[in-house]
Parts: C-alpha cells; structure tokens; sequence
C-alpha cells in the first residue's frame, strides 16, 4: 500500500447520522484504502472489502462504495488519473440492510449465504443447518472490483412448493 496518502472525510449527509465519520481519514484500515486506492488508479466505482462501520452501534458486516472524480474527466492512462484525482464520492452499506432492502427473505423461497474472500457477509444459512436442502449452488460474482461467493440453497417452502402438483393459487 502506497504511504502518505490521505483521504479525509470532508462532507457527508445526513451529517447527524454519520457525525462519527467526518473527519476520518478512510487510510486508517487497509479495505477501505485498498479501495480508495483501486478506485483512484482505475477510474472505475470500487467497493471495499469488509469493513465495520464507525456509523454502526453494532459490529456488522458492511462496505464502502467509492466514485472517484478527476480533473478534466477520467483519463484512459493510469499515470494521468493519480495527476488528475481530485477526491471520490463514496456510500456506506450494512450488508444485513442492504439485503433486506433488495432481496427481502419473506418474498423469496430461497436462503442465501455471501462471503468475500472467506469473510461472511451476510448468512441465513445458521437457521437452516439441521436439513439438507433440495437444491443448492453456489456462484461467484464480481461486484465493483470485488469477487462475492454466494451460496443459495432452496427452504422448506420451496421444497413444499415442489413437491405439489397443484397451483398455490387458483
């Protein structure tokens, strides 16, 4: 990781949410600078590896999502962007929130576990270990820079569901 670099939180909203995070230089942990630093080189949006959030009571797991802007644009040599960077916008995600915002578990007939590099971000797996489900798989994605495993398994609904021939609705 390069050295004296600094990336100070200098503006945010909703600042009373997240008064513990201004002023944080985001270099402190190496996700969040790994990430800033990706996201500086390549011009390209980047989320961070697992981090715990200084906005966050609880220590769950979450990310960063950072958007770097340059002078001029972004430029297609990379020597050119690290001249031109003049800061990133970034968003804070807690996983659990996330997922219940998109992917809200009581609309779906499957579980679902998501793990970056082996650190699970997001499992309800737990409630269901007792069983072995009908169906499972498990697919890798590229996520902002990032690869997630996610790990799907269908739930007993679905194995209800599957085992009728008759329409859940008429």
């Amino acid at each position: 990781i390069k050295k004296n670099l600094y990336f100070p939180i200098t503006f945010l909203e909703p600042e009373n949410d997240n008064l513990n995070a201004l002023g944080l230089d985001i270099g402190f942990e190496k996700n969040r600078l790994e990430g800033a630093i990706k996201a500086q080189d390549t011009g390209k949006a980047q989320i961070t590896g697992p981090i715990n959030l200084v906005q966050e009571k609880l220590k769950v797991p979450g990310f960063l999502f950072y958007a770097p802007f340059y002078k001029g644009g972004v430029s297609s040599n990379q020597k050119l962007r690290q001249e031109n960077f003049e800061g990133m916008v970034y968003a804070a995600f807690v996983v659990s929130k996330l997922i219940y915002g998109t992917l809200e578990q009581e609309r779906r007939l499957l579980d679902i576990k998501i793990s970056d590099q082996g650190h699970v971000l997001y499992d309800e797996h737990t409630s269901n270990n007792d069983r072995t489900p009908l169906l499972k798989q498990n697919i890798k994605l590229d996520v902002y820079g990032r690869t997630w495993d996610f790990e799907i398994r269908s739930t007993k609904k679905f194995e209800q569901a599957a085992t009728s021939n008759l329409p859940i609705t008429i």
